[in-house]
């Protein structure tokens, strides 16, 4: 056995094992988007529904129906989730475009994550500035916050964003109503 008086490793371990505060830890699913990327992965609807409620009754928190923009089907399977009363959060999902978030609110969504491209790479891929890409941004996020989404913004690329660019993005993104930033 180690006499860890003879081992000196800063502040960290006493840290670790000083009493922790406790908080709960909430659980997000993105099982119904992210899964379906998969390759040969196609859920109908109503597997979508039936996950959803599957997750719901495991005790997830906040369960991520979908892109609702990408397909009928997804359009149809967040309907269905957000109709089926589930004790989980239902979140969306969209990027700084305004028929995306148009078909949040239409759907009746209450919580959605908002992404936007902030690295000049991709940026330059898709031919938008970074002052447009700011203003799609601050556009989307304001819309869907001012008819009652809460929204979380997720900066793509953002590991590559100019640091100036990346406090910006962001920065616009709260000023605009986002409740929650997503830092990958």
């Amino acid at each position: 056995m180690i006499d860890r008086t003879k081992v000196w490793t800063g502040t960290i371990n006493e840290q670790a094992l000083d009493p922790q505060p406790r908080a709960p830890v909430g659980l997000y699913d993105t099982t119904l988007r992210d899964g379906e990327q998969t390759i040969g992965v196609v859920l109908t609807p109503e597997e979508k529904l039936e996950i959803a409620q599957a997750l719901d009754a495991a005790g997830v928190d906040r369960i991520e129906a979908g892109f609702p923009r990408v397909s009928a089907d997804d359009f149809r399977a967040v309907e269905l989730i957000v109709a089926a009363g589930l004790r989980a959060e239902v979140w969306g999902f969209s990027r700084a475009v305004q028929a995306d978030v148009d078909a949040l609110v239409e759907l009746g969504i209450g919580a959605s994550v908002i992404e936007s491209p902030i690295s000049d790479g991709k940026l330059e891929a898709l031919g938008v500035s970074r002052e447009t890409m700011l203003e799609r941004i601050g556009k989307a996020v304001s819309f869907a916050a001012g008819h009652g989404i809460h929204v979380a913004f997720f900066g793509v690329d953002s590991s590559r964003a100019s640091l100036d660019f990346f406090d910006r993005a962001y920065a616009a993104a709260v000023e605009a109503g986002a409740a929650e930033v997503v830092v990958v």
